[in-house]
């Protein structure tokens, strides 16, 4: 009978561990704060304690969507636009493709900002973290890193960012 505690304290512990694993992987709810660490595709590593203080502007895309290659002109304008006044855009690979297939679109299409890739596709830490089921998808930060907005297609996407810059 002395045998029987150690299996159940050992299921006990791995339960707990399951439950946390589960947590791990929840979505962001609007106002929650969005704690993240990755390395983008030249090698340099982000972390969004260091992005704290500029408005951050994730987005979620692949080079097999032809709508998201469409958005590069409207994410361009916001860059410039707002980029000076403390937006970042961050992009995020969902391809399945490997990392030189990313990096030749990159280049092709002259896209100037961070660019993330892990190959998991959409089962990737940051995708799973803003729940991205599609793209493109938009995930806007604010200032203090909380979650403001996400969504898909881009809708009124100017006018969500801009709102983060009105006097």
């Amino acid at each position: 009978m002395g045998s029987v505690r150690p299996i159940v304290a050992v299921k006990r512990a791995l339960c707990g561990l399951m439950v946390l694993l589960a947590l791990a992987q929840v979505p962001l709810f609007p106002g929650e704060k969005a704690v993240f660490r990755a390395r983008d595709i030249r090698g340099r590593s982000w972390d969004s304690a260091a992005l704290e203080g500029r408005v951050i502007l994730i987005y979620f895309w692949a080079t097999w969507c032809s709508v998201c290659s469409g958005k590069i002109p409207e994410l361009r304008s916001l860059d410039e636009s707002y980029g000076a006044r403390g937006l970042e855009i961050l992009g995020v690979s969902v391809d399945t493709a490997n990392r030189s297939a990313v990096s030749a679109y990159l280049n092709r299409n002259r896209i100037p900002w961070p660019q993330f890739h892990d190959g998991r596709g959409v089962g990737g830490g940051l995708a799973r973290m803003f729940d991205v089921q599609q793209v493109p998808a938009y995930v806007l930060l604010s200032r203090d890193g909380r979650l403001l907005w996400s969504g898909s297609g881009g809708g009124d996407l100017r006018l969500t960012v801009a709102a983060q810059f009105a006097p």
